[in-house]
Formats: C-alpha cells, structure tokens, sequence
C-alpha cells in the first residue's frame, strides 16, 4: 500500500501540484479507492491512467482533495483595499479582475457588488476554477442564506432576490462575470499572457501547492498583472521565502489587510526605490495605492506628513553618504579587510546583554549582508539609539520589503517614541510576513490592552503565549530584549491576566 499511495501522492502532486502530509494518508487512500471504485478500476490502474486531458476527474479528485469553503465578502479587508482601488480607476478600458479558484463563484460576484456599489459598470471579471461542479454553482448564481452570512442586508436586498428559501443574484450582478474551467497547475500561456489583468485574487488555493507549483503559478499571476496591478492572497499565504523568480511584487498593507502590488513598468526591476516612496511604504498609513499614475490617494494627517519628511530626509542623507563614497573611492584608502559573518559569536554577546560589543563586532562585517543590516537594527535598538535602528531596518527593507525582522524593529522604533499606531501596523506585519513569530503578538497584545480593547489584547496574547512554545531559541535571543523563552511565557500570562484573559 505504501508503494501504491506514493504513486497516488506523485500524480497528485503533479496534475494538482498539492502536497500532503503523512497524517493526511488515511485519507487520500480513502479517495482513491473511492474515485478508482467509481471508475470501476483497481487503484493501480486508476493511478497509471490520470492524466490532465481528463478534466472531469482531475475536476473531481481537487474537489475531494482540497477545501471549498467560501461565502461572500469573506476576509472584509481585502474588499475595503479593492473598493479603495476601484475608486482610483481612471483608464478608459474596463478593470480586468481575476477570481482564481474562485469555487462556486461567491468572490467573483463579490467583486462585482464591490465594483456596482461604487457606480463602476466599466468592469470585466473572470472566474476560474478546476472543478466543474462548483462552476456550475457559480453559473446559477444561487446561494443559501449561509454564503451571505457577513454580507450586509442592505447588499442582499439591493442585488439579490429570493428563489425559495435561497437567493439568487440579479442579472446586473452576474452580467459582470464570466466563469470557465481552468487548473492553476496549467501553464496556459493564452490565458496568462503579459498584462492581462490589473487585479488578481487567488486566496487560499496556493497555501496547498507544494513550493515548486506555488512559485511557478506565482510566476506567472506576476506576469499576467498589468504594471501597477495588485495580486491579493489568503490572509495565510505570502511571498516570503518564494522570492525566486518573483521580483516585482511589493507588499502593500491597508486598514486590517495585506496585499501586492506589481512595480510599474517605468521602475527598475531591482527593490532600491527612491525614498519618499519607501518611507510611505514602511510606515503605517491607511492610505490605498491607486491602481493608475494620476490617481490620487487621501493626505495624511500633519504628523504623518513630517514624519514622512523626517525619514526621507534621513534615508536621502544615507544615500548621499553612500554616493559621495562611491565617487571618492579612488582617493580614498584601502578599505578595512572584513571579517566573516560569525553568527554564533553574536547571538552570545547577545544573549548576555552585551550590546555594546556586539556593535563594534557588526561594525566589522559587510552592511552589504541583509542579516548584518538587520542585527545592526536589532543591536541599535537595544542600545537605545532609535534613529540608528530605523536607518538600518529601512535599508533593509529596500533589498527586501518582505523581511518581518525589519519591519519588527521599526515597531520597537515606534512603540519607543510613542506612535504606538505605527507600531501597531509594522507588527501586524511582521506577524503576518512570518506567521510563526511570536514576539510581534506579544507587542501587539501590549498595545491593544494599553488602548482598553481587551479582546484583542487576548487574541494577540494568546496566540503569542502558543507560538512561543515552538519559538525558534534563536529568534528569542535576537528579539526577546532580554527575556528568556521563560520569562517570555510569564509576561504573556501576566498580560492575559491584567486584560482578564485566562493565562
């Protein structure tokens, strides 16, 4: 049987690109003695004879494989940042909008109601998916009052009318939307061709890829957005660590969401950008990217605008060092020979508080090196020197606005001058772009029980207090600020308790 369910494993993963864990066993030999008994074969052969030019059964395997749990305006935070988009449209052609794996069509349609609320009709949006039961669903447009449990009832009154106890969409609604078949594992460069859409949602599909199939549909969702396009993933998917290959997508944060975007074409392919841009990007500001130049997004507020002011200035004067340095280099001398990286070394000095010398040690080491860039943040931050540590996690977030310790360390920047907004934005990334690192829900928990909201201090504390069990020892030392795994547990149960959670 093992040698059976591996080859069972390999066909899925190939036609599908998903992957499964051991513990997932019991139940894919489950579906494919009951997909084999359904085609009247042996498992061997059932397994010998899938092959993609059967999209009925490849359409049936996904569906008994993978999750289709949808209903409409799920995750609220994406339509905010997508009705945000919407507003900036000024092109003369309609918005091209994908809906990948959009199951019974509930996204897709929640796309329109989102485009006709805000008087947009100049809109074309594609639904696709690989099971062609749930197309079927989605092509009549009629759901159970459970698909619109977070849907408002003036949008159920205003684009829905009732069929019997369910409800169907009004022809305005599904005129908006085309459906067809299509499995993201397929190249298909028709449908994927350079610029075919300016908004991609594929939310929760990728989370069940194997890496290899992830990036390669990731690639090619890349390609297929439009300069300025914006691509929206599952609130548990992101890009980190699948950067091969995927260059020019940035994350963009918005209120209570997370998205990217791809550069446009006249910004070079490289992550350096000038720095008025990299401060509105690293900064917390609840302020939409427009999906065309010449679209115009809300002023901040007087305070943001100096501190835009602020860290621009800073950021230009480092890159005026770094210029003047480059053009003087001929009469300059020999520069220092560097040390090599030793990372163990600076995890002890760190881990017995010795702050000081584990900057004079980093001093020895490449800037050059994202990790050098990022201690140097991390150890400045310590030392008390906040202006230092932003400089540093600012420089290394225009090599990578993906790194979550950077943008951890311009929370502690922020949290320490008391804009704990902006702290608050920069750990919710940080804990969104690694999704197993604990001490930006410890912060955020801090902050939320400071502000009086005591169920979101709990959520932040308790979901802190069960990711530093399996903290990384490493991460610890590098952003624990003193504390042990310990005594990082004692303050979680400590918060819980003030915000009378249950520690």
């Amino acid at each position: 049987m093992s040698e059976e369910l591996g080859a069972f494993k390999a066909q899925v993963t190939r036609l599908l690109g998903l992957e499964f864990e051991t513990g997932k066993d019991p139940g894919l030999i489950r579906v494919l003695h009951g997909r084999a008994a359904s085609r009247r074969l042996a498992p061997a052969d059932y397994i010998a004879g899938l092959n993609a030019a059967d999209p009925e059964e490849i359409g049936a395997l996904a569906r008994r494989l993978t999750v289709n749990e949808t209903y409409f305006f799920r995750n609220p935070g994406h339509f905010e940042a997508l009705a945000a988009l919407m507003r900036g449209w000024a092109q003369a052609r309609p918005l091209r909008v994908l809906s990948a794996a959009c199951a019974s069509g509930e996204e897709a349609y929640s796309i329109a109601i989102t485009a006709l609320r805000l008087g947009l009709k100049h809109v074309r949006i594609q639904g696709v998916d690989i099971d062609p039961d749930a197309l079927a669903r989605a092509q009549s447009a009629t759901y159970s009052r459970w698909s619109l449990r977070q849907t408002a009832p003036e949008v159920c009154e205003r684009y829905f009318e009732p069929v019997g106890a369910r409800y169907r969409l009004i022809p305005t609604v599904r005129a908006l939307v085309e459906f067809r078949q299509l499995n993201l594992v397929d190249p298909r460069p028709d449908f994927w061709a350079a610029g075919s859409f300016d908004v991609i949602f594929c939310r929760n599909a990728l989370m069940y890829f194997d890496v290899a199939h992830r990036t390669a549909a990731l690639h090619r969702m890349e390609q297929a957005l439009a300069p300025g396009g914006h691509l929206f993933l599952g609130h548990a998917e992101t890009l980190r660590g699948l950067r091969s290959g995927i260059e020019s997508l940035e994350i963009v944060q918005g209120p209570g969401s997370f998205h990217y975007r791809r550069r446009g074409a006249a910004e070079p392919t490289p992550r350096r950008r000038p720095a008025e841009e990299r401060v509105r990007l690293h900064t917390s500001r609840a302020v939409a990217n427009p999906l065309v130049q010449g679209a115009t997004a809300a002023e901040p507020a007087t305070a943001w605008y100096e501190t835009i002011i602020e860290a621009s200035a800073r950021v230009a004067a480092l890159d005026h060092v770094v210029q003047s340095q480059r053009t003087s280099a001929s009469s300059a001398p020999p520069a220092p020979v560097l040390e090599q990286v030793d990372e163990p070394r600076l995890l002890e000095l760190l881990r017995l508080e010795r702050h000081a010398e584990a900057a004079d040690l980093l001093t020895t080491w490449s800037s050059e090196d994202p990790r050098v860039l990022l201690w140097r943040a991390l150890t400045a931050a310590q030392l008390g020197r906040y202006e230092a540590a932003r400089d540093h996690a600012e420089q290394l977030l225009v090599l990578d606005d993906l790194d979550a310790g950077a943008r951890f360390v311009l929370g502690l920047c922020a949290e320490q001058v008391g804009t704990l907004d902006e702290a608050a934005t920069h750990y919710e990334a940080a804990g969104y772009l690694e999704s197993d690192f604990a001490l930006p829900h410890l912060h955020l928990g801090m902050l939320a029980r400071q502000r009086g909201d005591g169920l979101a201090a709990q959520r932040a504390l308790a979901r802190a207090r069960a990711l530093l069990a399996g903290e990384d020892a490493a991460r610890i030392v590098l952003y624990g600020g003193g504390f042990d795994r310990s005594g990082l547990l004692q303050l979680c149960e400590a918060e819980l308790r003030a915000c009378g959670g249950v520690a």
